[in-house]
Formats: C-alpha cells, structure tokens, sequence
C-alpha cells in the first residue's frame, strides 16, 4: 500500500475536475481527497495499492472533458492508512 500527494496546474478549477478525481478514486477503490487551492491548482492525497494509484494518475494527467492539466507533480510518502473514503474537500 501507498500513499502520494498530487498537486495539479492547469485549468483545473470551475471544470468538475475535483467531482472527475473523486469519481475515478472511487471507481478504483482509493482512499483520500481532493481539494482547490487558492492559487488555482487542485491537490489530492491519496492511499492504496500503488498500480492502481498510478492508473488515477494517468487519468489526472489527461483531466475532465472540460479541464486542461498543465502538470501534475507526484510525491510519494510513507503509506499511513488515514482515510477509508474518497472525498472532495470545499
């Protein structure tokens, strides 16, 4: 198990990107959050098994229909088992 940290640039807030991550966290059983920030980026921390993080991160990588993702910066932590949900933090 695993747990990274991601922070995404681009055109990521006001396109349903953050319902888009929560949507596919879900589908792919991980466990986490993902917010706006208010310089205009999106962070997300998520946990679970690190082939299946690594498929959320492809998907981030191409965003919502409406999204355009610049970056996505990925760091990798020490796994600590802190969330049993997905959720968007407002």
């Amino acid at each position: 198990m695993k747990f990274v940290e991601i922070l995404v640039t681009g055109r990521v807030q006001g396109v349903w990107f953050r319902d888009f991550v929560k949507k596919n966290a879900t589908i792919l059983n991980l466990n986490g959050w993902v917010k706006n920030n208010p310089d205009g980026t999106v962070a997300a921390a998520i946990e679970g098994e690190e082939l299946i993080i690594n498929q959320l991160i492809e998907q981030i990588k191409i965003g919502s229909p409406l999204s355009q993702v610049d970056d996505v910066k990925v760091s990798w932590l020490p796994f600590e088992n802190k969330f049993n949900s997905f959720k968007i933090i407002r």
